[in-house]
């Protein structure tokens, strides 16, 4: 039992807190009907520690308490520690007393193996056995667990991981799909395993296994199984080129265009928009970076879109940054840690991450270049998600799968046996390169077999500027040390294609030499000129074949105009540039619009204070543009909810509130517009304001489309001032009219639908008015809707004045939906079967067709009264001219009289 012995050798040098033998209680229990039934006490944790090995096998699942604290037990999980926010990081050690550390919140349960005599307990998560204080985690028996715990599941032949983040609710937080399902496991079953690699159908099986440090029990105990796409090495090649992906993220994605605005009104940190992505035209740069760093296009992909949500988080617009960390090599992104462009962070990911870092044996980063679990690979030091490797493997294959798994099992790969294997420079043993110790599953791409050896492709690159040969990359390892598990063995051919900036320059060289799969056509990196844009090569790209040079061609830029750009952005804030464009000038005199986008931005120090002069970059072309940078007190959210939760409470308490609390809370969420109201409060408030409201305006509700509309924030969206009450001496109305909306913008919303699966139910347009203005207030709205199903999901499209699909947050009862729409205009039902069914009470907004005051008469009134003063005045303006025209003859007789 070598583990065992391992164990509490480490577990005596862990400076934990150590169970003392003091007057406490410890008891030996059972659970009976979720009660602890009490079989022993003893006066000291170690006495109750060795009555429970004496006892256990008497018992189905033995335990220790300590002041309902589970300190021992049979069978369970291990519940990790979390917080609200989910910074909660938990540090453990391994059985090479390393460290890991790992977060609860993408992972709440491990695998119980035992607890130590001093209060350690051993556990596995992902891969990796750790010891860790009963103090930073809770034992769950399994008796007791009323939910489901992580498992695998099959599904239509794809395996799923299905992972917790609570253990109160049976509800799953993850469902990863991670490639077709090994045969031995069935069509619809459910698996327990802690290391992805071995299946069981029985929790207590599995755990007994580990214990004896055998897998004879598994379901697959002679076939583990290796997730292809979560163990390949980053020094790979993937078999789509640039083309291919750029059209599924156009034409499948539905992205036509860069995030230049972000609106996040569910607070997911994630943008909204269907269409919108900073993937948008830098897809070829994954490609380029392939080819000089060795960093396979497909698996960055991956990377990113795992950590940027398909390119959509705040930190890909504000900082050009897809991948969530920052390696600048130069002082003008250091300074404002800030990529200069999207296609930066890339070129930083492929060198310096990739190559110098999770490539490098010589890197403290190095555990493998593939994705990997906590035991090896990338996820052991790259993220504290236990399943980050799985997750992001995930993508791999989901964009595999969608292309046509020209990827799968494209490489041979070897795992070494042992945990240990020596690479050499040839296959005569005569020059060590390096040597790789892994307790984890650890792979090579195999090239070729040679003589009782395998030619692999290494992982260190070829030497200190990153940059990546697959050809000369390469080593020799003996045959005995691994075992295949895909026995397609094949080499690829390279061709070295060079391409010429012709005065311009790619990342500071004047050429650029590619490595190039025989047979795939090049991609390479956007020359920069300045004063030039890059317009094409002097001839065609090609397949490579043998070796081939391509120079650059350009159209000289004149000058720009920048065009509508904001003037103020609040402090911690990136600038809204849907409305910003570049008025192009080229030399010849035409001209034309390019959309701003954050690559075009420079200087911008995200966390500044007062005026600040930055710079806009284009084709090498500089402009100085000066912008406010308003403060942002961190405090005016705290404060906000504070004056919410206090104008709520004593409304509810007494009926009773002060105005002027109302008035500044008003302001308050005017001032801060990013501020984002749940759908309970917006209604509350809105309530309040009504009362203030209720006799001095009308409210009018037209509804064409039999929506049974109604809507919350109405009230609450106005200022208590005599313009939003009256225009001149009458009350003003407002008036929320539905209509149809055009066939272009059905079409729009019916494409990006039939793209995500979604089924469309119903479309209508919205506009709000005051009087016979149109207003665009921030609104909650209530529609009802015809219920097929229990289990549909409904949400709704918005469509905004760029042309940009949102799906907006979207509550379901019984039989209707509330949404909240950040302005008018066209919006569309959409439904998508769940697994989980909706049968919730039916909520009312506070203004409704039932109860719009006055109904239509005040508007009606209004417009006669309008119509009636015009006349009036009409008739006024023509009597005056007649009147005029009398006085002017008179006076005109007169004087002619005098004459």
């Amino acid at each position: 039992m070598k583990k065992v012995l391992v164990i509490f050798l480490t577990a005596l040098l862990l400076t934990t807190n150590i169970i003392k033998a003091d007057e406490e209680t410890y008891k030996l229990a059972i659970i009976e009907n979720n009660n602890y039934q009490i079989i022993d006490e003893y006066k000291s944790f170690s006495s109750a520690f060795n009555a429970f090995d004496k006892l256990k096998d008497k018992y189905d699942n033995l335990l220790i308490i300590n002041n309902d604290k589970v300190m021992r037990m049979e069978y369970g999980v291990v519940e990790f520690k979390t917080d609200n926010g989910c910074s909660y990081i938990t540090s453990f050690r391994t059985d090479n007393d390393e460290y890991r550390s790992i977060n609860g919140c993408y992972g709440i349960d491990g695998e119980y193996i035992t607890t130590t005599k001093n209060g350690n307990v051993y556990f596995k998560i992902s891969g990796e056995n750790g010891l860790i204080s009963l103090d930073k985690v809770k034992l769950r028996p399994l008796d007791n667990l009323n939910v489901r715990t992580s498992a695998y599941v099959v599904r239509d032949g794809i395996l799923y991981h299905e992972v917790k983040s609570q253990l109160e609710a049976d509800y799953i937080s993850w469902m990863i799909p991670l490639g077709k399902a090994i045969s031995l496991l069935k069509e619809g079953n459910s698996y327990y395993s802690y290391d992805g690699h071995y299946f069981y159908d029985d929790f207590k099986v599995m755990v007994d296994d580990e214990r004896d440090e055998i897998r004879e029990n598994a379901i697959n105990a002679k076939e583990p199984f290796y997730n292809y796409y979560q163990y390949l090495p980053h020094r790979s090649l993937t078999s789509y080129d640039e083309k291919e992906l750029s059209s599924y993220f156009k034409n499948e994605l539905m992205i036509d265009s860069r995030l230049r605005s972000y609106m996040d009104m569910d607070g997911d940190e994630v943008s909204d928009a269907f269409n919108e992505s900073q993937y948008a035209d830098v897809i070829p740069y994954f490609f380029a970076y392939q080819n000089i760093y060795g960093a396979n296009a497909l698996m960055m992909l991956a990377l990113s879109i795992q950590e940027s949500s398909y390119g959509k988080s705040y930190s890909s617009y504000a900082r050009n940054n897809l991948f969530g960390h920052a390696a600048y090599d130069n002082d003008v992104e250091r300074n404002t840690s800030r990529y200069l462009s999207v296609a930066r962070s890339i070129y930083s990911h492929a060198k310096y991450y990739i190559s110098h870092a999770y490539s490098s044996p010589n890197s403290s980063s190095y555990a493998g270049s593939f994705f990997g679990d906590k035991a090896s690979g990338m996820n052991v030091k790259y993220s504290d998600d236990p399943y980050w490797g799985e997750k992001t493997a995930s993508y791999y294959y989901r964009l595999d799968q969608a292309l046509g798994l020209k990827d799968e099992n494209a490489y041979s790969l070897a795992f070494i046996n042992d945990g240990k294997v020596r690479v050499f420079k040839d296959n005569q043993e005569k020059s060590l390169l390096f040597e790789i110790i892994s307790d984890g599953p650890y792979s090579f791409i195999v090239l070729k077999e040679e003589n009782g050896y395998y030619k692999v492709q290494i992982d260190p690159p070829i030497d200190d500027t990153y940059i990546y040969s697959f050809k000369d990359c390469v080593g020799y390892i003996r045959k005995d040390n691994v075992t295949i598990i895909n026995n397609d063995i094949l080499e690829k051919e390279y061709v070295d294609i060079v391409f010429n900036a012709n005065g311009g320059n790619y990342d500071g060289k004047d050429k650029l030499v590619l490595q190039v799969e025989k047979g795939k056509i090049p991609t390479p990196l956007t020359p920069i000129k300045n004063g030039y844009l890059f317009t094409s090569y002097d001839h065609k790209l090609l397949p490579a074949e043998e070796g081939q040079e391509y120079t650059a061609k350009y159209k000289e830029i004149l000058d720009f105009k920048i065009r509508d750009f904001p003037s103020t952005v609040e402090s911690g804030k990136m600038v809204d540039l849907s409305s910003s464009y570049l008025e192009v000038t080229t030399i010849d005199g035409k001209k034309y619009l390019e959309e701003m986008n954050s690559d075009y931005i420079r200087d911008y120090q995200i966390n500044s204070i007062g005026e600040k002069e930055i710079t806009i970059a284009y084709a090498g072309i500089t402009k100085n543009i000066k912008i406010e940078f308003l403060e942002n007190d961190k405090k005016i959210d705290e404060e906000l909810r504070n004056d919410i939760s206090k104008l709520i409470n004593d409304y509810q308490s007494s009926s009773k509130y002060n105005l002027d609390e109302l008035n500044n809370l008003k302001k308050s969420l005017k001032k801060n517009k990013d501020y984002i109201l749940d759908g309970a409060t917006i209604r509350i408030l809105d309530e309040i304001s009504l009362k203030e409201i209720d006799d001095k305006v009308d409210y009018v509700i037209e509804d064409s489309k039999n929506l049974d509309l109604a809507i919350s924030g109405f009230g609450l969206s106005l200022d208590i001032n005599e313009e939003d009450y009256e225009d001149g001496f009458l009350k003003n109305t407002y008036l929320l009219k539905s209509g149809s909306i055009s066939a272009r913008d059905e079409w729009r919303f019916t494409s990006i639908a039939e793209k995500y699966g979604y089924v469309p139910t119903n479309s209508f347009s919205l506009n709000f008015y005051r009087n016979f203005k149109k207003i665009k207030p921030s609104l909650m709205y209530g529609i009802s809707i015809a219920v097929d199903s229990k289990s549909d999901v409904y949400t709704i499209f918005y469509l905004d004045k760029n042309d940009n699909v949102y799906k907006l947050p979207t509550t379901r009862t019984s039989s209707y939906l509330q949404f909240i729409a950040p302005g008018d205009g066209s919006f569309m039902v959409m439904k998508k079967k769940s697994d989980d069914t909706y049968d919730i009470k039916d909520i009312t907004e506070n203004v409704n067709i039932h109860n719009d005051k006055n109904s239509h008469l005040a508007l009606y009134f209004k417009i006669l009264f309008l119509i009636f003063f015009f006349i009036l005045d009409l008739i006024m303006l023509l009597n005056e001219k007649r009147l005029t025209n009398i006085i002017n003859k008179t006076e005109y007789n007169y004087k002619k009289s005098l004459k």
